[in-house]
């Protein structure tokens, strides 16, 4: 399973790739929007993880330029935790969003959910 990161913060960045390979799953990371588009069009994705707040791009402009090239299953993280971020998250199709700073046990538990629910519906079941 290749899970594309979308994170401008290295720390953040690297604890979301390590938590999704003690998942089980392959971490594509990007630094920048650009740089998971560019990803995303050459390495076949099954799911991606953004920042709302990317350096060069909104991550829910990303997320919609993602489902351009493929619809895949999206998780989103946030420095801004709001009932409005929430909704345009769901409403962008993600499935869901966890608050930055990133808690380890909390991402553990979030990546393994997403990455069961994603082979559930990958299978079919």
């Amino acid at each position: 399973m290749q899970i594309l990161v979308a994170e401008s913060d290295p720390a953040t960045r690297a604890a979301l790739t390590e938590a999704l390979e003690r998942a089980g799953a392959s971490a594509l990371a990007a630094e920048d929007g650009r740089t998971a588009l560019r990803l995303a069009r050459t390495v076949p994705i099954d799911a991606g993880i953004i920042d709302v707040a990317l350096s060069d791009l909104p991550g829910l402009r990303l997320a919609e330029l993602l489902r351009s090239i493929a619809r895949v299953p999206l998780l989103f993280v946030g420095a801004t935790e709001s009932k409005e971020i929430r909704l345009q998250v769901a409403d962008a199709g993600g499935w869901s969003f966890l608050p930055i700073p990133v808690e380890p046990a909390v991402v553990q538990v979030t990546i393994t959910v997403f990455t069961r629910r994603l082979s559930l519906a990958q299978s079919g079941n």
